[in-house]
């Protein structure tokens, strides 16, 4: 871990800051009563709901509306302000996150997912954490479709777990040096986040080739203010739903999984990672993010992602490439190391 970060001057949150939440949801009515309910129920208690529907052909829009009006006919004294984004043709994930979040208005924003479930200390504790943050993330106890945790009840199955952090990995995200971690992946799950809100809509929209998460977090990590909090599994903060419909999700990966991984051709995936590496090269480069040494591992991590997109079609023919690659040491600075050049080597 560097001996040193830089890290971004802050302007101090208010004393009582407002909180919100940008939420999405598209044909959700099976899940959502219960995340809008672990919402509403905060011991520390949100301002405003902001929610972009893409199109739901369901009654989410309806249990949602339901559900917060009858909160506000009980606590007269602090309503909650219900901000629809309805989106009718459907606009995708990334899209509408961007415009959820650019309608907030609140000094504290957590991003939600429609079917999930929040611990009542949620917005507690991940307030706290932004006194010197920009964005803060946690872990997340994995569940069932019934909502109970999956795995050993004294040690269930968490993401982090799931995406196999190692421990160098989540020592550098709770220290607040994370640029490294995710110059290689992507660790930080929107479901788990909370910002910074004039931090949030100052990013807005998410550039191609990212999902609205990891892009908040690399500005985050780029300006040395983004953290993990730490949190007990016994007491999590967020219960992360699987089930068949997730649009986004971490599920248990079998050894034939990550063969198929391995060996199967992924064009699309090649180019999503090109054109992350491109967006973030040049916005820290166009706005000067970071440091220089930062500005100069993204365009080389660009410069890498080029060399793994130009690789030839014939296994053989992709050794060259591979080793030069690898002799540079940019398998291990900017992707996973040996698990990405022998997928580079397997797949064609």
């Amino acid at each position: 871990m560097s001996t040193q970060i830089w890290r971004r001057d802050l302007t101090p949150l208010p004393p009582h800051p407002t909180l919100g939440v940008a939420m999405t949801t598209c044909n959700g009515s099976r899940f959502v009563a219960t995340q809008v309910r672990s919402i509403l129920n905060q011991q520390l208690p949100i301002d405003e709901l902001t929610i972009g529907d893409d199109d739901s052909g369901d009654n989410t829009v309806e249990i949602v509306q339901s559900l917060v009006e009858d909160f506000n006919r009980q606590h007269p004294t602090h309503p909650i302000r219900l901000n629809w984004r309805l989106h009718r043709p459907r606009i995708g994930i990334r899209d509408n996150f961007s415009d959820a979040i650019s309608a907030t208005t609140t000094d504290v924003v957590f991003l939600s997912d429609q079917d999930d479930e929040w611990g009542p200390e949620k917005t507690t504790v991940l307030t706290a954490a932004l006194r010197d943050a920009e964005l803060v993330h946690s872990d997340a106890v994995l569940t069932g479709s019934d909502g109970r945790p999956l795995g050993n009840p004294q040690s269930p199955k968490t993401l982090l777990r799931e995406l196999k952090a190692s421990r160098s990995e989540l020592q550098h995200l709770t220290g607040g040096d994370a640029f490294s971690v995710l110059l290689k992946r992507n660790l930080i799950t929107g479901a788990t986040v909370a910002l910074r809100g004039e931090f949030a809509r100052e990013n807005m929209p998410t550039p191609p080739g990212l999902l609205h998460d990891e892009w908040l977090a690399m500005m985050a990590a780029l300006d040395g203010r983004l953290r993990l909090v730490q949190t007990s599994v016994q007491h999590p903060l967020t219960y992360y739903r699987q089930h068949g419909g997730n649009a986004v999700g971490a599920r248990k990966i079998t050894l034939r999984d990550r063969w198929k991984q391995l060996t199967a051709g992924n064009e699309s995936d090649n180019q999503r990672r090109l054109t992350r590496a491109r967006s973030l090269a040049q916005a820290a480069d166009t706005r000067q993010l970071g440091t220089p040494p930062q500005r100069h591992d993204l365009v080389k991590a660009l410069a890498h992602q080029q060399s793994r997109s130009d690789l030839p079609h014939h296994r053989l023919a992709r050794i060259p490439g591979i080793a030069a690659e690898a002799i540079r040491g940019n398998y291990s600075r900017y992707s996973r190391g040996w698990l990405t050049m022998i997928r580079d080597l397997l797949s064609a």
